[in-house]
């Protein structure tokens, strides 16, 4: 991580995170949990918007 204070890099996250849903146990692990970001990720694939 970069020089920044481990309080402010925690409140950057949370204002990042729109909400997070939990889901029951019995669904697959990578489907319990979801975090719905407020910045979209890139539809594009990632050579186009590095050029």
């Amino acid at each position: 991580m970069y020089d920044i204070e481990p309080a402010a890099f925690r409140l950057a996250v949370h204002y990042f995170i729109r909400h997070i849903h939990v889901g029951g146990p019995s669904l697959p692990l990578d489907e319990q949990v979801r975090i719905v970001w407020r910045v979209p990720e890139p539809t594009a694939p990632k050579e186009a918007w590095e050029q």
